[in-house]
């Protein structure tokens, strides 16, 4: 069963349940050494910075415009969980029926990096590691990866969405991994 819990993320309470899982912000970790290694390394104690910060702020705007783009409603939660996984939790920047939502807000030069993304794997492995951790935890087929930096000089540049499709062979190497 999937459970969304209904708390702000970087609240004590969304900290309390983040405490000892496996999570999207380690889930590039947890595919390069394994659970063990990553286990013994992993702290969920870190707090924020001023990036981290400026992420969430720019975050609520990235949605905002999505939202009003696509004309719908985006479900905002701050952690789920899925008893298939009962070591792992996911913190979804938002949810649709069928898609899951995933900002990055990051400076000039690795936003335009994303934004030029060719294809797929022109995208770096630890966002990519943390979207497909997100769609095992969900299980939705579908995540959309929003890239936003209202501070580009070009319109056309602040704002991309970039669709990732469930790719199998990475949510299947994370089942064999928590299974291990």
């Amino acid at each position: 069963m999937i459970t969304l819990h209904d708390v702000e993320q970087g609240t004590p309470e969304w900290h309390a349940l983040r405490e000892g899982l496996y999570t999207g912000e380690g889930a590039h970790k947890l595919l390069k050494y394994g659970k063990i290694d990553y286990a013994l390394s992993h702290v969920n104690n870190f707090k924020g910075n001023f990036w981290t910060k400026r992420g969430h702020l720019l975050e609520k705007e990235a949605m905002g415009l999505y939202q009003r783009i696509n004309n719908l409603n985006i479900l905002s939660v701050g952690f789920v969980t899925n008893d298939k996984y009962p070591e792992c939790g996911y913190s979804p920047d938002g949810l649709l029926p069928s898609i899951l939502l995933e900002v990055k807000c990051f400076d000039k030069d690795e936003h335009m990096k994303l934004i030029n993304a060719k294809t797929i794997d022109d995208i770096p492995f630890k966002i990519l590691a943390q979207i497909y951790f997100g769609l095992l935890i969900t299980e939705l087929p579908l995540a959309q990866l929003i890239a936003y930096n209202p501070k580009m000089k070009d319109v056309k540049d602040r704002f991309k969405i970039i669709e990732i499709p469930a790719k199998r062979a990475v949510i299947n190497n994370f089942k064999r991994i928590l299974k291990g």
